[in-house]
């Protein structure tokens, strides 16, 4: 079974350029967000996880050396994102 959802050219737009990139999300988070966009409300940014690293550390022969800059540790082994961007697996940062 497909399930279609339409949204407006706009909300699209604005959801891919808050850094969707997975055409395979579910229909709920299309519709929590594209409702967020409607009501004018920002949606989390990747910068907001807990899974968001600005600098990624590994030890290199011992030594800590940072290795790569604003990963997500939640896909794979870490994958390169961008702060501003916006992903479906969205968790926020535990207060402090």
């Amino acid at each position: 079974m497909e399930l279609i959802v339409n949204i407006s050219e706009d909300v699209y737009t604005r959801l891919f350029d808050n850094g969707i990139q997975d055409n395979e999300i579910a229909v709920d988070d299309v519709c929590e967000m594209a409702r967020a966009l409607r009501l004018g409300k920002p949606l989390p940014n990747c910068k907001d996880c807990r899974y968001f690293e600005y600098d990624s550390v590994a030890k290199v022969d011992g030594i800590p050396l940072i290795v790569a800059h604003e990963i997500c540790s939640r896909w794979g082994d870490g994958c390169k994102t961008k702060e501003e961007g916006y992903c479906f697996l969205f968790e926020p940062r535990e207060s402090e």
